[in-house]
């Protein structure tokens, strides 16, 4: 499967299995953002380039954002 130019929206990406998830997809060429509740870890996954909502983002404004690329 070719990700390459996609775009992944993943929740709970800022910790564990999440977060390695979307350094995975970052690293096989998709754009990636994730969804966090804490506030240090999004800042986190964004200095590793990964975008970001904010932490009390909901679903509806994440595929908001997701669904304009």
């Amino acid at each position: 499967m070719e990700i390459r130019g996609k775009t992944a929206l993943v929740t709970g990406g800022t910790d564990g299995i999440g977060l390695c998830i979307a350094r995975l997809l970052k690293e096989k060429g998709a754009s990636v953002i994730v969804c966090g509740r804490r506030a240090n870890l999004l800042a986190s996954a964004q200095a590793e380039g990964l975008e970001r909502l904010k932490p009390t983002c909901r679903h509806r404004q994440a595929l908001r954002l997701w669904s304009t690329r």
